[in-house]
């Protein structure tokens, strides 16, 4: 309805109590929050006009630290779920179709966990 699969942009889900950026969202946009859509972004991508003036700008560097620290937690707890569940039958079930499989949301599990550890790893070396 947007055209965005024809504009340099992706999309990403973030839980709705997190800021919409982190350490792989640059120059976020939300399109979509807790009272529904966001009509003049929304009517912007589609007009071709520009992106929302009201975008968040890049955190403090004391509370980006602390969001990842927050992050890092989650996925953690996210991950042990993962491979707690991952033998369990009727998790394979429930986690399986759409062209996703459980060892897809393993890797994923794991893959998000690991890019936290290295967003947090450069910013000790920054």
């Amino acid at each position: 309805m947007t055209g965005l699969d024809k504009l340099p942009v992706s999309r990403t889900w973030r839980p709705v109590a997190w800021p919409v950026w982190n350490y792989a969202i640059v120059r976020p946009v939300r399109i979509w929050g807790r009272s529904g859509s966001e009509d003049v972004v929304l009517a912007s991508l589609t007009e071709g006009t520009g992106i929302d003036p009201h975008r968040p700008e890049h955190p403090a560097p004391d509370v980006y630290r602390e969001q990842l620290l927050t992050e890092l937690a989650a996925s953690l707890t996210h991950l042990r779920h993962v491979t707690d569940s991952y033998w369990e039958p009727a998790w394979r079930r429930d986690h399986k179709g759409f062209a996703l499989y459980p060892q897809d949301h393993l890797w994923r599990a794991a893959q998000g966990y690991l890019e936290l550890r290295d967003a947090l790893s450069a910013l000790g070396r920054g």
